[in-house]
């Protein structure tokens, strides 16, 4: 309590007798100039290591204590004093009564589990008396009737309605028809298109914002048609399974029977081409109605900075085939990921995936681990304990210029060569 209230008070004299605030304004200056960062604050004790120690933790509830001065100073200093500051002040007399009695009985029961139930149970306490502190209706109306707040409407399909209604599309046309019969397959398609495009202009907000993006992504989809028409040609026993939901285990390296983890998800397209009584050549396909080939090329490259480091969409997605297939892969079959790039001219963007880099079995991990390599699965599961423990380090594999963090981020990004 003195490191807020010793500078408040020294800053808020300094601004009334020295430099002839008026008044409110050198509260304000006091209350300005007391605060402290708790962001910055952890940020210092997680590089240092600090906030595994007693000192560190010292420190960091110190920041919270001052934090909460501060806003009980403008609140009472600023805020009018109404029927909310009553609500107000009885909703914090209630918690901090009930909460020291509630808070070390809801962790012996429900804490030391992998989803961090402590954390959040305390960031739900110090959000929700902010809330109440804010405005005690809306703390009402949000916490307890679960009410939200309209969005400003947008009359346009956004880029997530744009892509879920090209996914849909693409969905009903690889499980509909049959592209082995290529006259059949247009018209079927044509109809087909029709159908969906008077089932969702209904439900638009503004139809002739619709019908102007519905164009685009009817000439996607009929380039999609011709695409399709020739690879049921070229490959007429291959297997296509679309939106195939995948859940698997990551079993750990030294106790096989435990699972670590346990990944699930939605495959795009799941191709299967059988050969021999088995599955000679796997391939997970993910649609993006984009135009930049170059980006998803990179994406697919398993041997590039990206695939398995910091993008796992497509490696999860092998994982999950592989678990799946087990026994009906061939042991010598072909794995292959990457992306249909839906507004590009070179639209597939495939490469080939060494099967040991995303290989589940523990045993064969350990092995590749103790040799040096770095399967997905490892990494996966590095990442997930690291988390965990709380180490968020400033030190970023790829640097996004337009984060929104950046502001608060001490993370200095050198300049690539011709920047």
């Amino acid at each position: 309590m003195v490191g807020f209230v010793f500078p408040f008070l020294v800053c808020a004299a300094t601004a009334f007798f020295l430099l002839h605030w008026g008044v409110r304004e050198s509260w304000l200056a006091g209350v300005a100039l007391s605060t402290t960062s708790v962001a910055v604050v952890y940020a210092v004790m997680l590089e240092f290591g600090l906030n595994r120690t007693d000192y560190g933790k010292t420190i960091l509830a110190a920041c919270f204590i001052n934090d909460l001065l501060t806003v009980l100073a403008l609140g009472l200093i600023f805020a009018p004093f109404t029927l909310k500051t009553l609500v107000f002040g009885a909703g914090s007399l209630a918690a901090f009564a009930i909460l020291p009695w509630l808070t070390p009985r809801f962790f012996r029961r429900y804490g030391g589990r992998p989803s961090e139930l402590e954390a959040k149970f305390l960031l739900l306490c110090l959000f929700g008396l902010g809330a109440l502190a804010a405005c005690g209706f809306k703390f009402f109306a949000g916490r307890v009737l679960a009410l939200g707040e309209d969005e400003e409407p947008d009359y346009e399909l956004s880029a997530l309605e744009g892509g879920e209604l090209i996914h849909d599309v693409l969905h009903r046309l690889v499980d509909k028809i049959d592209f082995r019969d290529a006259p059949g397959a247009r018209a079927h398609a044509q109809e087909m298109l029709t159908a969906v495009r008077d089932e969702r202009r209904s439900f638009a907000r503004d139809q002739g914002f619709f019908d102007l993006r519905w164009r685009s992504i009817e000439r996607t989809a009929k380039e999609f048609i011709e695409i399709e028409i020739a690879n049921r040609a070229a490959n007429p026993e291959v297997g296509i399974l679309t939106e195939h939901k995948i859940r698997f285990a990551l079993n750990d390296l030294s106790d096989p029977a435990r699972v670590r983890l346990w990944l699930e998800g939605r495959i795009d397209r799941l191709e299967l081409h059988p050969g021999r009584g088995k599955v000679r050549n796997l391939r997970v396909v993910d649609y993006k109605n984009s135009r930049s080939a170059d980006r998803y090329r990179k994406l697919a490259d398993s041997t590039g900075a990206q695939f398995g480091w910091t993008d796992f969409q497509l490696p999860v997605y092998l994982m999950g085939a592989l678990s799946e297939l087990g026994d009906r892969l061939a042991a010598d079959a072909t794995l292959e990921a990457g992306y249909l790039v839906l507004r590009n001219r070179d639209k597939e963007q495939i490469a080939t995936v060494e099967r040991a880099l995303v290989d589940l079995d523990p045993k064969r991990r350990a092995a590749a681990k103790k040799a040096g390599e770095h399967p997905v699965a490892e990494r996966i599961i590095a990442l997930v304990d690291d988390a965990l423990a709380g180490r968020f380090d400033v030190d970023p594999r790829q640097c996004d210029d337009w984060c929104p963090y950046r502001t608060v981020c001490r993370y200095y990004k050198t300049a690539e060569p011709g920047t």
